[in-house]
């Protein structure tokens, strides 16, 4: 429940005690501010997900391969394969 900032510097802290911080330097960073307030815009961090693309793409290949790339025609209501 602490501000952002505050949790930055406590996290720090905590890094240099246990001995896992290795070096601070100053760094210039543009960070983005809200044209309204000019309050920080932090990023969001979302839930990704991923999709395992290998067996995809060997079915992609296979079709490819034996020429079998059938095209949907929706509005004709017809297949056209080979």
């Amino acid at each position: 429940g602490l501000d952002r900032f505050k949790a930055r510097e406590k996290l720090w802290a905590d890094l240099e005690e246990t001995g896992l911080a290795v070096k601070k330097e100053p760094h210039t960073l543009r960070v983005p501010r809200s044209q309204r307030g000019g309050e920080v815009i932090e990023p969001l961090v979302s839930k990704h997900w991923f999709v395992h693309m290998e067996p995809l793409a060997e079915k992609a290949l296979l079709a490819v391969e034996e020429k079998n790339l059938p095209l949907y025609l929706r509005d004709l209501r017809y297949t056209i394969t080979g």
